[in-house]
């Protein structure tokens, strides 16, 4: 029944989809920033953790640190606290740390895509939708690395917050995104139509299975980016 209504909205409403494309891990990488922000920082707590480097998703580094202090003997109702606050101190306050960060290695790819959809009319707008840190200087350093990237220009909006399903009206809005949460909540809380994003052929391949779309690159002159 599902599949039937999309169907039916695909037939009825041509280019109306809305693409609403995540940053860190989609386009930005965040991770391995944030892995050189922790050894050039605070590398005791590399040790101190058994934290690897090499293999290891901040992710895992966040585990780890709650357990360090679990360890420690600290007040359980701290214990989260300090975990956190150890986690993300190594880029507090530093605006140059989010304009700086690099590419996800296919994310250029995904991006001249989606804009290739929207040139073809296959979507009305292209659109950046992504959750902010308490930082106050998360929000403005996401702007500021698209702005330093050269593709602001080619974006319908920019939206930093962190209730992603509210942005959503329907299954003609498609988000690409790396956090299950957020794509379980586009669908479940607002019937959106999610991408998991792993790697831009993946979303690739399911933006088309929601579209129809091509995989042909931009015809924009986008050389620069």
């Amino acid at each position: 029944m599902e599949n039937r209504i999309l169907e039916l909205f695909k037939e009825s409403n041509q280019g109306q989809f809305r693409l609403f494309n995540d940053l860190d891990g989609v386009y930005v990488n965040w991770n391995k920033g944030y892995v050189e922000a922790i050894i050039a920082k605070d590398p005791e707590i590399i040790q101190a953790t058994g934290y690897d480097v090499t293999k290891d998703s901040p992710h895992v580094f966040e585990d780890k640190l709650l357990q360090y202090y679990i360890n420690k003997g600290e007040n359980p109702k701290k214990v989260k606290h300090h975990a956190k606050a150890r986690f993300w101190r190594v880029i507090q306050g530093d605006f140059d740390w989010w304009v700086n960060l690099e590419w996800m290695p296919d994310g250029k790819e995904l991006f001249k895509y989606g804009l290739n959809l929207k040139n073809t009319g296959k979507i009305k707008e292209l659109n950046i939708l992504s959750s902010p840190s308490s930082d106050p200087v998360c929000e403005p350093g996401k702007r500021a690395w698209l702005d330093k990237q050269g593709i602001t220009q080619y974006l319908d909006n920019i939206i930093i917050f962190k209730d992603k399903y509210k942005y959503c009206k329907g299954p003609q809005d498609i988000l690409v995104d790396d956090t299950p949460k957020k794509t379980d909540e586009w669908k479940n809380l607002s019937g959106g139509s999610p991408v998991f994003h792993t790697s831009t052929e993946n979303s690739i391949k399911q933006i088309e299975a929601i579209i129809g779309g091509s995989n042909a690159t931009s015809q924009n002159d986008t050389s620069s980016i």
